[in-house]
This record gives structure tokens, sequence and C-alpha cells, in this order.
């Protein structure tokens, strides 16, 4: 499937699923307002733009695209979980405005500065595996992030911070990582 026109028209809809298809054009998305997920991974979508008037939605999977711009998602606020895995993407800053989020996922892209995301304080999961970070601690008390275990990158020894302790069930989390050369 590669053409979204006649789904325009279905603006009930909750939860769409159009994984693996070919898709390219969202524009026929943007009516669907009432959208709370939306699944579009393994397609060939480089404009996220249409989507920016889907405000409802909670949950948005672009997984292996070839999506460079986040600045049209900076209006979902309502997000607690975006993966966009696999795309080709540098700047983060867009989703630094996504204070809801709660997973996010980044692995597989050209990121290398993820100081941007320290702002989004209710963030539990964050995957950054197979980008291009640098030599520089990330860490902050204010900046919650449990799981850290998918962080690894193309440098050699990733490293969790002495100055910040591994998160248990009773500290809460904070955002962990120390890359070292």
């Amino acid at each position: 499937m590669s053409d979204l026109k006649p789904l325009a028209s279905l603006t009930n809809l909750k939860g769409l699923d159009l994984n693996r298809n070919q898709i390219s054009d969202l524009k026929p998305l943007a009516s669907l307002t009432n959208l709370k997920t939306l699944f579009l991974n393994r397609n060939q979508i480089e404009n996220v733009k249409p989507l920016a008037s889907l405000k409802d939605l909670v949950y948005l999977e672009f997984h292996a695209n070839h999506i460079s711009d986040l600045k049209p998602l900076a209006s979902l606020k309502n997000l607690t979980g975006l993966d966009l895995n696999s795309n080709q993407i540098s700047d983060v800053k867009p989703l630094a405005s996504l204070q809801n989020l709660t997973e996010l996922k980044l692995s597989r892209n050209q990121i290398s500065d993820v100081k941007p995301l320290a702002s989004l304080q209710n963030l539990t999961d964050l995957y950054l595996s197979h980008n291009q970070l640098e030599e520089k601690t990330v860490q902050s008390d204010q900046d919650p992030v449990a799981s850290t275990s998918n962080l690894a990158n193309p440098i050699p020894h990733p490293l969790i911070s002495p100055s910040s302790p591994l998160p248990t069930p009773n500290r809460s989390p904070r955002f962990l990582v120390s890359i070292v050369k």
C-alpha cells in the first residue's frame, strides 16, 4: 500500500497500523485527529509535517524510515512513546518540548548531542545505541532515565558514570551515561 487517500475519511480511528508498506506521503492522515496510536514502521517516509495536527497522539512509531527533520513532531505534546529508531536524525532539539514522553527510541541515527533530552523529566526509557555520541558526560540528577542498557555506540568502553549510581527500586532514576574513550 502506498496511497493513503482512502483512509482520510476515517476520522473516528483511534489506532492505525501501517507498518511495512511503501508509504511516503502522509498528507491524507492529517484529518485523523482522533488517532491515539499510529504505527508507520518500515516505510519510505521523509516528511512528518502532515502529522503535526494529530494532537491526541499518545504513541507513535516511525522505525526504519528516512526521517531527519523532527520539528513537526514538537507540537505532539500528548506523546508518551516515540520510536524513531533507524532514521537519519542528527538534531533532537525539537523533542525537548515533549514533556509527557516516558519512552524514546533513537537508536541507529546520527545523533551526537543528547543534551536537549535533559529536559524530559518523565522519561523512563531511552534508547540511543548505534549513534555518534561523542566523548562527554551526559548526566544530571534531575533527568530521569531508568533504562540505560541500550546505550551502545560505535566508540569503545561506554561506562556508567561513577557519580551517577544505578537506579534501584528505592532510588529515583537518573540520566546515566558517561562515554569514555
